[in-house]
This record gives structure tokens, sequence and C-alpha cells, in this order.
């Protein structure tokens, strides 16, 4: 008995240091490798980095809070504290909230600095590629080039990141081009694109205009006063067409549609008749009748990424053309021109707001049901509208991106839409 109390003593003695070792060192992982959330994300007073274009700073800590500013992608804020998934911050003169999503440690990565001790042909080339633009590239000269490539055909979202749709669009464009497809925006692919946006902006010099007798048929290429009259004609008659005066692919696939509807020859050229079947009553009488359209079932689809639509707000009767840039369960959108954004503003009496109003969608002939929102936030590709974001439009059973949800007041608007619909002209 006095050898098995000994053994057990002896055990202890053994034991009794190894466990106070493993305890304090348990507490001592807890406390040294385990940092609170505030850490994790970031220590109060270190820098941050926007990982948004146009982020919105705010008074308080919720989304329909009013904005303050709003930071651009790649800049610095510093951390203050934290709420949940915001973040209150500083950003130059102003103190606000920002969704904590959107932020990074890490600052925008620049490019590696081409190597001293290479040959001079080597180091020219080694130099060209780092100053070129690649997959995984952020900021505004990103975004400049998703710019050019949207103005060069390509459906992108200029979002700032260069991502594999931006990838597939360049290799493209440099094939076309008889470039080196490589996938990298270097000086030479950003000039060739950067030539393409001058020409299409500039109008052709008076020794190579075309000879066409005055009052001939607008085409593709034209500018000016009567193509601003054709786009509002096509714009009342139902088609999403901004009227910015440039006849180009957009105005051109509006009046062919037209063309089609109106048993014309579906030529693309605004001629007299065709001028004349938009003037006349029956350019009106064959506006679409209104359709509660499903989202899942076929309007996301009628109105698809990167196409135009004329926005009616039901109430008012104000008209105003958009484009539809992204959103996944309903469509984010952005007016087109500074007017359109006028426009929208004056639906709201002056004032943008989160409230929901009931619209009338009008693109490619058809007129769905809609409701709207009239708070510019978050990201945008259509530089100079004075718009600083999009807005959402929502259909029938379409649903917000947060949550992945219903709204009931989009719902109503949607419903009070469609059952006006005989106001719709």
């Amino acid at each position: 008995m006095k050898k098995c109390d000994a053994y057990q003593r002896c055990m202890a003695r053994s034991i009794a240091p190894l466990l106070a070792a493993t305890f304090f060192g348990l507490l001592g992982l807890l406390l040294f490798t385990a940092p609170n959330a505030a850490c994790a994300e970031g220590e109060i007073g270190s820098t941050a980095y926007v990982r948004a274009t146009n982020l919105i700073l705010r008074k308080q800590a919720k989304a329909k809070a009013p904005p303050i500013t709003q930071i651009k992608q790649d800049e610095a804020v510093t951390v203050l504290d934290y709420k949940g998934e915001w973040v209150y911050v500083a950003y130059k003169k102003h103190k606000g909230y920002v969704k904590g999503e959107f932020l990074s440690a890490k600052p925008p990565s620049a490019p590696a600095p081409a190597p001293a001790a290479a040959g001079k042909q080597a180091a020219e080339v080694a130099a060209t590629r780092s100053a070129s633009l690649r997959l995984g590239d952020r900021g505004e000269a990103v975004r400049e080039l998703q710019r050019l490539l949207i103005q060069a055909g390509y459906a992108l979202n200029a979002d700032g990141v260069f991502g594999k749709a931006t990838q597939d669009a360049l290799l493209s464009f440099q094939k076309k081009r008889g470039l080196t497809a490589d996938g990298l925006a270097g000086t030479r692919t950003m000039n060739e694109l950067r030539a393409g946006a001058e020409a299409a902006r500039a109008p052709a010099p008076a020794d190579e205009a075309p000879a066409r007798p005055p009052g001939s048929a607008l085409r593709a290429g034209d500018r000016g006063e009567a193509v601003c009259e054709l786009q509002r004609l096509l714009a009342g008659a139902g088609y999403g067409v901004a009227a910015d005066g440039v006849f180009g692919a957009h105005t051109e696939k509006a009046v062919i549609a037209f063309q089609k509807k109106s048993g014309l020859a579906a030529d693309g050229l605004a001629g007299k008749q065709t001028l004349a079947m938009l003037r006349s009553p029956s350019a009106g009488a064959s506006a679409p009748k209104v359709e509660l359209l499903g989202w899942w079932n076929g309007g996301s689809g009628a109105f698809p990424v990167g196409a135009r639509a004329t926005v009616v707000d039901v109430r008012t009767g104000i008209r105003f053309t958009v484009k539809r840039w992204g959103g996944i369960n309903h469509a984010d959108v952005e007016p087109v021109t500074k007017d359109d954004t006028a426009a929208m503003k004056r639906a709201y009496g002056g004032a943008w707001s989160w409230d929901r109003r009931p619209i009338w969608v009008l693109v490619n002939g058809r007129a769905i049901a809609a409701s709207m929102n009239g708070m510019p936030h978050m990201g945008q590709s259509i530089a100079g509208n004075n718009f600083g974001g999009h807005f959402c439009i929502h259909m029938k059973d379409s649903r917000l991106h947060a949550g992945n949800r219903a709204d009931a007041e989009h719902v109503a608007a949607i419903n009070e839409a469609y059952s006006k619909r005989g106001n719709f002209k």
C-alpha cells in the first residue's frame, strides 16, 4: 500500500509540470496567436485600402444612411472603429462608415521593376512587360483599359479589376489588330485602343465624308441634331436609345427592330419612310403592351448586360435612358448621359432617395412593369454622367443582392406599374 502511495506521489510530481506547461502553452497560444476580430480586420489606427469603385462613406452604419462622400478604388483610409460589418474610418477631412468587405489591409500592387543587369534589348522587353496591365491588376489604369475595350465593342464592366473577362476581350482585340496576343495591355495595345476610340469620336473629314445629298437617309456614323431627333422618336416608340446625337450600334439596332416591326425594309437606314412612320400616330399605336414579366422567366434576358433601355416614371411620365452594367438578382443600371441623370433626379423631386418608384422599362420593343430606387451607390462604368454609381431596377420575382430576398416595397411598386399599364402611351 505504501509503495502504491509513493508511486502515485512520484507520478503526480512528474505529470504536474507537464500539465502546467500544457495549460500555459495553450493559454499563450490563445492570447498571442488568436487575435480578436478587430485585429484580424485591421488594428485601430491602421491604414486600409478601398477595393471597390466609388465606395460610399455614410453617416451611420446602415445601407440607407445619408452619403457623405465617395472614395475611389485603391485610396487609403484610417480605421477608427468597428460596428458589426461596418468600419468607422477617416478619409481626408471626413469621418464615416463603410462596409468592411470593401477594405483591404494590403496596399495596391505595383508593377515589378525591370531587371537592372539585363542586356539592352532584354531590359526594354522586361520594362515593357512590367509596365503592362495584366490579369489580377486593379485600379484606375485597368478601368481606363476596360472603357476603351467597351468602346471597341466588348461587353465588360469597367470595375477596375483585370479579370478573365477583361483578358479574353483584350486577347480578342489583339488578334483582330494583328498584335501579339499575350493578354498584356502594353504601350502598343493601349495606343491601338486609344486610336480606335478617337477615330470613333471624331467626325469624318470633309474630303472623306460620304457624298450624300441633303435629306438622305441617316446611317451608322452620322452625328448631329437630325440623329438626336431620330433617337428621341425611337425612345418614344419604346426603344432604349439615348439622344446623344451619335448614330452608333445601339441606334442602328433600334432602327432595324422598328423597321421589322413596321414591315419596312430592315436595312438600318433611317430614310424618309422610316422617319415618317416614327413620326406618325402608328408609331405610338405600335408601342408594346406592358408586361408583368418575371425576372427569372425572361426578364433578365430581355434586358441583358450592356443593353440600353428607356425608363418611364409611371407617376410623372418623365423618361430617361439607362444602360445595364451588371446585377444577378436584379438589374444594376446607370443613366447614360448627364441629361438622363437630370431627368431621373426630377422624377425624384430633385433629391436622391432609396424610395421605390413604379416604372416601365422599354427595351428592344418591349415594355415591362418594374420598380427602381433613386440612390447612386457602389460601382459604375459610365464616366461623366453626373451620377457617381448605379441604381437598381427590379422586375417581378427579382430579389435583393443582400439577403437574396424579395423586397416588399419593390413588389408594391411593380404591381402599381402594371395596374396603371393603361396609361402607357
